[in-house]
């Protein structure tokens, strides 16, 4: 990673998305749950998904790279995979699964040149 992302803010969307299932689950036990109310949850879900994979990317070293964001997505729906198989594929197991792999990258990257 070109800037590590500090264990508090990748923490706040774990605990983000914890509230929207909280309460989600509140309202499907109150009865009061309807397909309206999954859209707007879904929609929260992606957008939260969505400011943490830019979070990543602009702190990654593959942002600087000839198609990082190509690799960059790559790697990140495999830390996705892994994170949920493995793990309890919360935020902090996806972060830590993706750094994994990006040194990786970044290590292959630097020995064929492409960085330094």
């Amino acid at each position: 990673m070109k800037n590590r992302v500090d264990a508090e803010t990748v923490r706040s969307f774990d605990e983000r998305m914890y509230d929207i299932y909280k309460e989600r689950n509140a309202l499907d036990m109150s009865r009061l749950y309807t397909a309206e109310k999954e859209k707007e949850f879904d929609s929260r879900e992606e957008a939260l998904d969505k400011e943490f994979k830019e979070l990543l990317f602009s702190n990654s070293s593959l942002a600087d790279v000839p198609n990082g964001k190509v690799i960059f997505d790559d790697l990140f729906s495999k830390a996705t995979d892994e994170s949920e198989a493995l793990y309890d594929g919360e935020f902090q197991d996806l972060y830590d699964c993706f750094v994994f792999f990006e040194e990786m990258v970044e290590k292959a990257l630097v020995l064929t040149g492409t960085i330094q």
